[in-house]
């Protein structure tokens, strides 16, 4: 039985050219077949910032001088359509250090109207609730202090705070408080949970009511609780976290006059940067300006979808680890080129030939003798001998093959050269003829080549 001849090498350019080839087009398969698809991804492309939309037209303010003609000597005036409440005995006192000779509260203006009431430096304008005592105006520095201001519409802190400006008393100023709050009672409860159970829309309080407004930065719709400017002298109704335990899981908005608030779940710890980037921006023109609470709500629904499709709601998400192949999809034409370019470096490997300084002369010619020999045997191989002829045929192959390949070297060469030369000795042992031992043969060779030369 003959015994199966090992292997030849493998040419390493070959290698390397079939293995980049393959490479390429894996590489070129994936980026095709899954460019085309869209990953699943939680948020959208960036919303578009909805700015609030303006009430009704309103008239256009009367004079300074119409408005004393008709209110004479009152300390606080309040015009038609004034929005803001102050308490008039808290700061009285504080006009009189200034010396201020009045307040007029006027209307929230008409926001695409350029006209502004002119009034003497003495007197305090409140325009909505947005107060100035020339030359100071005022503003929010917390949340405290605009969702008194926009949720009652009391500007008591705002004059006292220019009046003391104007006074140069800054540091008698008191702390403003809060607005204050209260929960529901259990009647108050009851009614606004069974009206959100029909839209998911309550109106409080006589609160105008107008239709869901279309942005919407949450999992599902909201419920929305909306209620009126706070009455002068009563605190606020806190319906949150009734409703919340009403209905669990989802997320609550309270709009108290112009000022909203959020509960539930996914939106506790992202309010507070909701609230500071809304009304940040539109504190000072909710204040002046005059605004439906709708447009004002959907404005702010806009914003929280903003939030959202930024990627703040992910940050409470269980954690996913990255999709190594989403991430290496940019890298793969990258890759393709690498490839490309190592191919056609493969395939521009000069190929040494024979006779050169790698492989020495003596190899080449003893690979011949060898050949040689294996041919003039062949004929003559006896059957025990099968297996060593088949081996030196295999060593042989071997080094044709390793001549082509630039990676082997004249020791390689010799190995597989003496592998040969043993086989084929065991062969003319076999047949007992001395003549075709390699060793003589070889020497015969090179003498009749040296005679000829």
């Amino acid at each position: 039985m003959s015994a199966r001849p090992p292997a030849a090498p493998i040419d390493r350019r070959t290698l390397l050219q079939w293995t980049s080839l393959v490479l390429l087009v894996l590489t070129a398969l994936i980026f095709m077949t899954r460019e085309v698809q869209q990953p699943t991804v939680t948020f959208a492309a960036v919303a578009k910032d909805t700015p609030p939309k303006a009430a009704a037209a309103q008239p256009a303010p009367p004079s300074y001088d119409a408005i004393v003609a008709e209110y004479g000597g009152q300390r606080i005036i309040r015009l038609p359509g004034a929005v803001a409440q102050l308490d008039e005995a808290a700061v009285t006192p504080w006009l009189d250090a200034a010396g201020a000779s009045r307040v007029v509260l006027a209307p929230p203006r008409d926001p695409d109207d350029s006209q502004r009431m002119d009034v003497p430096d003495d007197v305090v304008l409140v325009t909505g609730t947005s107060a100035s005592l020339s030359p100071y105006d005022t503003f929010s520095t917390t949340f405290a202090e605009v969702g008194r201001t926009l949720g009652a519409a009391d500007v008591t802190s705002d004059v006292i705070t220019l009046a003391a400006a104007v006074a140069d008393r800054d540091d008698d100023v008191p702390e403003a408080a809060p607005l204050p709050v209260r929960a529901p009672t259990a009647e108050e409860t009851a009614a606004v949970v069974a009206d959100l159970a029909d839209d998911g829309l309550a109106f409080v309080g006589g609160a105008p009511a107008f239709d869901r407004p279309a942005g919407n930065g949450f999992a599902a719709p909201p419920l929305i609780v909306v209620t009126p400017y706070v009455a002068p002298g009563t605190p606020a109704v806190d319906y949150r976290e009734p409703v919340t335990a009403a209905y669990p899981g989802r997320t609550v908005v309270l709009m108290t006059g112009l000022w909203i608030q959020y509960a539930g779940a996914g939106v506790d710890e992202l309010a507070p940067a909701i609230t500071a980037s809304f009304y940040g921006q539109l504190e000072d023109r909710l204040r002046k300006y005059a605004y439906s609470q709708e447009s004002v709500l959907a404005a702010n629904l806009a914003r929280v979808e903003q939030f959202r499709t930024s990627g703040m709601f992910d940050l409470d998400a269980p954690y996913v680890a990255p999709d190594p192949l989403h991430l290496t999809l940019p890298v793969l034409p990258w890759v393709c080129g690498g490839l490309a370019l190592v191919l056609l470096g493969a395939a521009a490997w000069p190929r040494r030939p024979l006779g050169t300084t790698r492989v020495s002369a003596a190899s080449v010619s003893r690979y011949a003798g060898l050949s040689e020999l294996a041919v003039e045997i062949s004929a003559l191989v006896p059957s025990s001998a099968d297996g060593a002829f088949t081996r030196s045929g295999a060593a042989l192959r071997a080094v044709r093959d390793g001549l082509d390949d630039a990676t082997l070297t004249d020791d390689d060469l010799g190995a597989l050269l003496e592998r040969a030369e043993s086989e084929l000795a065991t062969v003319a042992a076999r047949l007992q003829r001395a003549d075709l031992e390699p060793a003589r043969y070889l020497a015969r060779r090179d003498e009749a080549v040296t005679l000829d030369a």
